[in-house]
């Protein structure tokens, strides 16, 4: 269900003097404090939108960093992964000389691969 709120135009100054009820009934002090109190609500709820965009534009901008930033660890990780991989294939056959230079018997399984290389 949909409601369809219309608003009347407020009355203008002239109309509300002649209107002896209204005139009567309000204080025009407080309806000028009053007034003051929405335009400053209005122009604070400004000022926080602008700050709240500037937060969001901040955000993205550290987000985008953070996303460049890492990658470079990533690609740095997987760089000292490499490194890693090549030094253990490289100890495997050091490791069997050196046992089969002290006469030692090979270690067995010492050969097998890890499911973590790659």
């Amino acid at each position: 269900m949909t409601m369809i709120l219309t608003h009347s135009p407020p009355p203008d100054a002239a109309q509300l003097m002649m209107d002896d009820h209204w005139y009567g009934c309000h204080d025009y002090d407080q309806l000028d404090r009053l007034a003051e109190d929405i335009l400053t609500d209005r122009h604070e709820i400004v000022d926080l939108d602008a700050k709240r965009n500037k937060c969001r534009e901040a955000t993205r901008r550290i987000q985008e960093q953070f996303t460049d930033v890492s990658k470079l660890v990533l690609r740095y990780q997987k760089t000292i992964d490499k490194e890693i991989n090549t030094l253990r294939d490289g100890l495997k056959p050091k490791v069997a000389r050196l046992h089969e230079m002290e006469g030692r018997p090979e270690v067995k399984g010492f050969s097998v691969d890890s499911f973590n290389t790659g």
